[in-house]
């Protein structure tokens, strides 16, 4: 999705991979222009590429900096052809951008910390995960996310046969299953 930063001026936007706005309407949209929700994105994210990593370093970092974007985090899946660490983080200092602290744990997990998200951003067997520090889990991704969803219908699947059968053994004793 296209976000507009400069009024009256189709050239002036910016297209990150991920972004992220608080405050503002949930509702479907085409592009998200600033000066019509009154606020620009809180954090932005790109998602780096042999074709688009020196843009995202430099020319994207200084925009989102220009238009107040507070955390602009960049991630590199190839693990270190674009750049090195993997991972880095930009917060907004008194409108400059100061580095985030990125680095590995005690297992070898580079991690760093989003004010903004309050959740690690961390580079774990090679795939970008979140992971939050209050609750001292890992969110779920996509995949797994669906795996969950697939593994508690089947198991409700089951739970509703179960609970079928059994109605049809009390009904054959004669038992009202409400009864029970």
């Amino acid at each position: 999705m296209f976000v507009y930063y400069r009024m009256n001026d189709p050239s002036g936007n910016i297209a990150p991979d991920v972004f992220v706005v608080f405050g503002v309407e949930k509702r479907l949209r085409r592009s998200y222009i600033i000066w019509r929700e009154g606020k620009t994105p809180d954090v932005a994210m790109e998602i780096a590429s042999p074709r688009t990593y020196e843009r995202d370093l430099l020319v994207k970092r200084d925009i989102y900096e220009s238009i107040g974007v507070t955390e602009y985090w960049r991630f590199d899946p190839s693990l270190g052809d674009c750049f090195t660490p993997p991972l880095a983080g930009d917060r907004l200092v008194d409108g400059r951008y100061a580095d985030i602290p990125v680095s590995p744990d005690g297992s070898g997990i580079l991690r760093g910390y989003s004010e903004m998200l309050g959740v690690d951003l961390c580079v774990r067997d090679g795939e970008l995960r979140l992971y939050d520090p209050l609750a001292q889990t890992w969110l779920l991704s996509t995949v797994e996310e669906n795996a969950a969803r697939v593994a508690a219908e089947a198991s409700l699947q089951v739970a509703e046969a179960r609970n079928a059968a059994l109605a049809a053994l009390l009904r054959e004793h004669g038992i009202s299953p409400d009864a029970v």
